[in-house]
């Protein structure tokens, strides 16, 4: 018997044959033969088109997807409206049915059902208004937790009256150009994460609202926001644990306030605030600053003096002066260096990622040892930046310094896109000269052993060290590899070291 023919119009219908069903070989349908449960656990890992779909293979099917505990429904009209196959004349007819589709699951399928654990909805095309609002309403009304948005609408007034009050909710994300004037009543007595991406805000007061209906918020990410007609980006939330802000190379006219008594995690990247008027980030634990100057900033610095750029920038790395674990971007250590506060101790610092070496890097990297007392592991991350004189200025810097990390406590040090310029290699032969506790060095690179340039000497794998690689390159097949070692006299007064070569070439 042949196959029911498709309606290519109606994408959520999935029309199967009579060979398409559950039935394996021996005509036995093991599949539907399985506890409900596991069905249901097997359909929540499903995208919801396919899931919704699975109604139709027979009765014992038909209620199952209801049924799912912790349902998590993804509406994605990139998914079922297929638009690389659609044309201009049918793209109407494909958002009716995308649109009758989301309907269809909320108010018929799971009009019974009392608990929606997440609900995503991303629109690549534009609808009404009116539908959104009643669908997100819907998803409000089976008690959901986490909402996920990713559409454009003309008035977001009422999605955010919709919203407030909800208590059930505590993971919302708004994604994609959304002006939220948030009201005053606005509330979310339960919201524990909030993400807002590429959205407006069009005052100081909405984005003081949105914080201040969030009293318990835990996490708070910000990226890409249009912050234009903000003066003041005030984050002062006391229960807040971890803080993301992105700002994606726009513009940042405003001071970046931060009083956040209970931070944990803070990362920041983009260009340069304002200001960065802290009250309170001393229980920072891990923070991840990557600050670069956009085209703007870049034409202020040359045509006038970019040392407001480096204090600010230098002002946020001190705040979080009781970290444990930092990583700094190769800009953000540049303009510290010409910041002149450089004698903030970072006495918790155990943990240090730079974001690559510029030649200035080079010379505020012995300032940032000495600022490091308890430093056990240095991690450049981004490699080093080939400039004729680098070694050259850190041994300028460091004469007559001895850090007390290099005495004391440093253990490793992990050396990333690794090319064996000379400039290079003298800097590992002085750690392994001067930092007396080292125990081990990781020196990755995307050469092969080859082409790097460096002097090696040949030792056995079992006795000093080890050589690893993500793709086995003719040079590594043999039984047993070679370790690449400086200078086999450090390989005797350092026994313990494990020097490694990470090739990916």
């Amino acid at each position: 018997m042949d196959s029911v023919p498709k309606d290519t119009n109606k994408p959520f219908q999935e029309y199967p044959s009579k060979r398409s069903t559950t039935y394996d070989a021996t005509g036995e349908d093991r599949i539907s033969n399985l506890p409900d449960s596991v069905l249901c656990h097997i359909l929540r890992f499903l995208p919801t088109k396919n899931a919704v779909a699975t109604a139709i293979l027979s009765k014992s099917w038909k209620t199952l997807f209801a049924s799912i505990h912790d349902l998590v429904l993804h509406f994605d009209d990139s998914v079922l409206l297929h638009p690389e196959q659609a044309s201009d004349s049918n793209m109407l007819d494909r958002k009716t049915s995308f649109t009758s589709f989301v309907y269809r699951v909320l108010n018929v399928i799971l009009r019974d059902a009392a608990h929606i654990d997440a609900f995503f909805l991303s629109c690549e095309q534009e609808y009404d208004d009116d539908h959104i609002n009643a669908w997100i309403s819907a998803a409000l009304s089976h008690n959901v937790e986490s909402l996920h948005l990713n559409m454009t609408m003309k008035n977001a007034d009422l999605l955010l009256r919709s919203l407030s009050g909800c208590t059930t909710l505590t993971s919302l994300t708004f994604y994609k150009h959304l002006l939220l004037d948030v009201p005053g009543s606005f509330c979310l007595p339960n919201l524990k994460e909030l993400d807002v991406e590429y959205v407006e805000f069009p005052s100081d007061d909405s984005v003081r609202r949105l914080f201040t209906g969030c009293p318990v918020l835990e996490d708070l990410g910000i990226t890409c926001c249009d912050l234009r007609r903000v003066s003041v980006l005030d984050i002062s939330i006391p229960s807040l644990k971890g803080l993301t802000i992105d700002t994606c190379e726009n513009h940042i006219d405003q001071q970046v306030i931060l009083d956040t008594p209970a931070l944990d995690i803070f990362s920041y990247y983009g260009c340069v605030a304002a200001g960065y008027p802290v009250k309170n980030l001393n229980t920072v634990r891990l923070a991840h600053i990557e600050i670069s100057l956009n085209e703007e900033q870049l034409i202020v610095e040359l045509e006038e003096n970019g040392l407001n750029f480096y204090k600010n920038v230098a002002e946020l790395v001190v705040a979080c002066s009781n970290v444990d674990h930092l990583w700094l971007s190769k800009e953000t250590i540049t303009m510290m260096h010409f910041s002149g506060r450089s004698r903030t101790m970072f006495h918790n610092l155990a943990y240090l990622q730079l974001g690559g070496l510029d030649i200035d890097g080079w010379s505020f990297l012995v300032t940032l040892l000495e600022m490091t007392p308890n430093l056990k592991f240095l991690d450049i991350t981004r490699g080093f930046y080939d400039e004729e004189g680098s070694y050259e200025c850190f041994k300028e810097w460091i004469h007559g310094r001895e850090p007390v990390c290099l005495s004391l406590h440093l253990k490793k040090i992990e050396l990333w896109e690794f090319s064996g310029e000379e400039d290079e290699v003298k800097l590992v032969e002085y750690f392994l000269t001067n930092a007396k506790v080292l125990e081990q060095i990781e020196i990755c690179s995307s050469l092969s052993l080859e082409k790097l340039k460096v002097p090696i000497s040949i030792v056995s794998w079992n006795k000093f060290g080890t050589i690893t690689s993500r793709k086995k390159s003719s040079w590594f097949s043999a039984l047993y590899v070679v370790a690449l070692i400086f200078s086999t006299q450090y390989a005797s007064r350092y026994h313990a070291l494990v020097f490694r070569l990470l090739a990916y070439a």
